[in-house]
């Protein structure tokens, strides 16, 4: 399975920054071994599982499309109405070709918006499952590049880039869910040709909301924190050092906060508008890498949420939870049992959530589980269904 893989790479990435120092000089403490161990184990284990084929059918994609359209007029309008009470984001200001005001840089403007914890999933399952069950037909493809338009413009009002990644790391695991796919050269120019058109609107969307051009590649990289040998690299790969790296540098350099037991909740697992009203404690951290602001990698955010034991216990019942997904999916497909399409999204969902864990908490989020709820109820409605292949198919 290719999750596997990306689990292997993560104390391989933890190598990178101890060794390479990207972020400069970085003392692993005995929860970074730990936390790699556990990745490098169940990556181990998920890779050993052989190839399953199967094939997905829908006997009513009609409905995705017309709640395609729907859902993404109303949005328009939405955005509109944003705009009007919120002013020009500094994407907007870019297409207009004006000079874009300090005050809407750096994520005061998205900070300002309401139902981010709810928009951005929405249309993430939206364009998700529209690209899914895509048909041929006019009003089928007008629907298509409707939803896909509205998703760009959306993150670049929202300021949530993160979304285009995960609509092509959705598209990624339903096309290579297993290794031997992965490994087949077949029609793949398309998906390098479609993260290189998702990786240049990230780098460009993130050069607006911090003010940047191409050139400021060493100004960013000083003010990120990097080395100096590294300030000199293109301004797409320093986005992409920070974004895969950071959290596991920061995470790191907080070992000395990491205790053996805790219990923070974490703000994400409530809806926005309760966060503050709540006032949970924070989490006590160093001040490396804090005027940054970078997010922690998931091992290090958990250790310090719920300690290393809490850490460990957590991520064992995440891995856990998704080999049984697996041993079922498997044992469905087996006895030729037609696989129901909610369970095929819990699977789709955790593949994402685990290859996220790298990067940062994305399993206790409250957005997640809107964004989950969403793609169940949108396969539910164009009958999605799976089964496997006969015993003697070759293809």
């Amino acid at each position: 399975m290719s999750i596997g893989l990306f689990l292997i790479c993560y104390p391989l990435a933890i190598a990178f920054v101890i060794f390479f120092e990207p972020f400069g000089p970085v003392t692993a403490g005995a929860s970074t071994v730990l936390g790699g161990s556990l990745f490098f184990l169940f990556g181990a284990l998920f890779l050993s599982f052989p190839q399953k084929q199967f094939y997905c059918y829908s006997q009513k994609k009609h409905k995705v499309t017309i709640i395609s359209l729907t859902i993404s007029t109303l949005m328009i309008g939405w955005l509109y109405f944003i705009i009007q009470n919120f002013g020009y984001p500094a994407f907007i200001y870019f297409l207009k070709g004006e000079s874009i005001p300090p005050e809407v840089l750096h994520g005061e403007y998205r900070d300002m918006l309401p139902l981010r914890g709810f928009v951005p999933p929405l249309m993430l399952a939206l364009t998700i499952s529209s690209i899914t069950f895509r048909e041929k037909g006019l009003l089928n493809m007008f629907a298509l590049l409707l939803t896909v338009t509205v998703s760009i413009l959306l993150v670049g009002i929202y300021e949530t880039r993160h979304v285009l990644l995960w609509v092509f790391i959705y598209i990624f695991f339903q096309k290579f869910f297993y290794m031997k796919s992965l490994m087949v050269f077949k029609n793949k120019m398309s998906y390098v040709v479609l993260f290189i058109a998702i990786g240049s609107i990230f780098v460009l969307l993130g050069n607006l909301r911090s003010g940047l051009s191409l050139s400021d590649n060493e100004y960013f990289a000083t003010g990120m924190g990097l080395s100096p040998i590294y300030s000199q690299l293109p301004l797409p790969v320093l986005w992409a050092l920070i974004y895969l790296f950071s959290g596991i540098a920061r995470g790191i350099a907080n070992y000395e906060y990491i205790p053996y037991l805790a219990s923070y909740i974490p703000p994400k697992l409530f809806p926005g508008f309760f966060q503050e009203d709540l006032d949970l404690p924070k989490i006590p951290l160093s001040d490396s890498f804090s005027e940054q602001k970078f997010a922690i990698d998931a091992w290090h955010t958990y250790a310090l949420q719920f300690g290393i034991i809490g850490a460990l216990l957590l991520c064992t019942l995440i891995f856990l939870t998704y080999f049984l997904l697996i041993i079922q999916f498997r044992r469905m497909l087996n006895n030729n049992k037609t696989v129901p399409g909610w369970f095929y999204v819990l699977i789709l969902w955790f593949s994402v959530r685990i290859f996220l864990l790298i990067i940062g908490d994305y399993f206790l989020d409250s957005a997640a589980f809107v964004e989950l709820f969403c793609l169940i109820v949108f396969f539910k409605l164009s009958n999605f269904k799976l089964t496997a292949f006969p015993k003697n198919y070759h293809g």
